[in-house]
């Protein structure tokens, strides 16, 4: 086997070797569709819009869950092509994606947000430094180590539960920085490439720690390198932070050509005049009807204006608009 990828529920009804049969359906679909996306990624460099099954073949398989908690082994039958573009292992990858989503210096913003950190003067210190810089070297991951370590133990005493996650959700990241100065090659991804990344799987991984709502207390997802176990873990606290999506008060103007709209859902798609990206839109239930000829009309046209209100997750990326009005046709320049 090239590659092992082994998601690993524990806790709660995982303990006695069963999962929630919803939620174990929850996770996999989002694990399989989190690991295709990083695949594919890996592969062409380019984000899958969407996985269909044209687009997936069978490189990867699971063996039989194994007993003593409730797990699930992926491993990687096919060697990887040498016409992929990023050159590395699949458990790089998947350790590529998780710290896209869970940088150190976003979680410790959300749990400066979150805490009040006065009274707890290590992990001051520790979120001080992680939000001062964009990278740590060694030394300086060490010491927020130590730091950190100094802080839960502050938490446990204080009996403060959420908070000693939110510090060992920092640890884990921090510790995937380490662990990703061995492939280079990921830091080369542009930021644009990035947040396309974050932006698709976000979803798939609050699919992935669906059973920690019941099923399970933690998921840890292990890979295995040179005989070399290496795991991150994930908590429902950690999970809860993707679903933070906010509108923002403030109406863009967006450039460019609708591509298709569904009459009944109201969600369509339109492709950014500047950049070419697809970017989606929906207008509000209770306003379809007295929209719906705008929308239709905005089709007609090849390069139009449309206003609407952004809609963006945890890390202020861009989800969608909702739809206010058609502005009008573009002039070009």
């Amino acid at each position: 086997m090239e590659s092992d990828v082994r998601f690993r529920f524990e806790g709660a009804l995982a303990s006695e070797n069963e999962l929630d049969f919803y939620e174990a359906s929850r996770f996999q679909y989002g694990a399989a569709r989190f690991i295709y996306t990083l695949h594919h990624f890996r592969r062409t460099g380019r984000i899958v819009q969407r996985i269909t099954p044209s687009q997936v073949d069978s490189t990867f398989r699971i063996s039989t869950p194994q007993k003593g908690s409730w797990e699930i082994l992926v491993f990687e039958a096919a060697k990887t092509a040498a016409a992929t573009v990023i050159q590395v292992p699949i458990q790089a990858m998947v350790q590529f994606g998780l710290q896209s989503v869970f940088p150190p210096k976003l979680l410790a913003s959300n749990t400066n947000n979150e805490f009040d950190t006065a009274q707890n003067d290590a992990l001051m210190k520790a979120l001080q430094i992680i939000e001062s810089n964009q990278q740590q070297n060694a030394k300086q991951t060490d010491e927020l180590l130590k730091l950190l370590a100094e802080a839960k133990s502050t938490a446990n005493d204080n009996l403060e539960e959420r908070l000693c996650e939110r510090i060992s959700a920092i640890e884990d990241s921090l510790k995937r920085d380490i662990y990703l100065k061995n492939y280079p090659v990921l830091a080369e991804v542009t930021s644009d490439r990035k947040i396309d990344l974050i932006q698709k799987t976000r979803p798939q991984i609050r699919e992935m720690g669906y059973p920690l709502r019941k099923s399970a207390e933690t998921l840890d997802i292990q890979v295995a390198e040179d005989q070399t176990p290496y795991s991150s873990t994930i908590r429902l606290s950690d999970v809860e932070t993707l679903d933070d999506a906010k509108i923002l008060d403030e109406t863009v103007i967006v450039v460019g050509s609708l591509k298709k709209f569904d009459k009944e859902t109201g969600w369509g798609e339109m492709r950014q005049h500047e950049t070419g990206k697809i970017v989606r839109f929906v207008v509000k239930r209770a306003e379809k009807r007295k929209k719906l000829s705008e929308v239709l009309d905005a089709m007609s046209s090849d390069v139009v204006m449309i206003s609407g209100n952004p809609v963006v997750d945890a890390t202020n990326s861009l989800k969608y608009y909702i739809f206010e009005e058609y502005v009008g046709d573009h002039e070009g320049e």
